[in-house]
This record gives structure tokens, sequence and C-alpha cells, in this order.
């Protein structure tokens, strides 16, 4: 079987993985610090900003280049 360190992969990645190696250990207790300070604010940041009528919907607008022809493109609200 043939070597991985003689494989090419992605060379310019490689140092940058070789050190967070070395670091495996901080930079896990990192990743858990972040995950418990997005859980404490989760927590403790009001919510006042949100209004109460608020119903959970997500718009989208999306704009096609000029040369697409409206034939060309699925209408939205058609019948399946």
């Amino acid at each position: 079987m043939e070597s991985t360190t003689s494989s090419p992969g992605y060379p310019p990645l490689r140092p940058l993985i070789h050190f967070a190696l070395k670091l495996r250990y901080v930079l896990l207790i990192v990743f858990f610090a972040g995950l418990a300070a997005t859980g404490w604010m989760y927590i403790h940041v009001p919510t006042g900003f949100i209004p109460q009528e608020d119903q959970g919907y997500l718009m989208v607008i999306v704009q096609a280049r000029r040369s697409v022809l409206a034939e060309t493109t699925p209408s939205p609200i058609a019948p399946s």
C-alpha cells in the first residue's frame, strides 16, 4: 500500500492540517466553548426585536438576467 505522505492531495492545506492536529485538544476546547456560548446566548439574549406578528415565513426574491426569456422559466404558481 502506498504511503499517504507521498500523495499530492492538497499541498496548500497540508501545513494547516498538521498545525490543527498539533493543537487538536485546544481546538476541541475552543469548539465546545463556542458551543456553550451559543447555548448561553440563545437562553439569555432577549428576543424583543422579533415582532409578535411574526408568522415564521421567509420571503426570497430572485432576479434573473435580462437575457432569460419568461417562457423558459417555470412559473412558481403553476399547477403541478
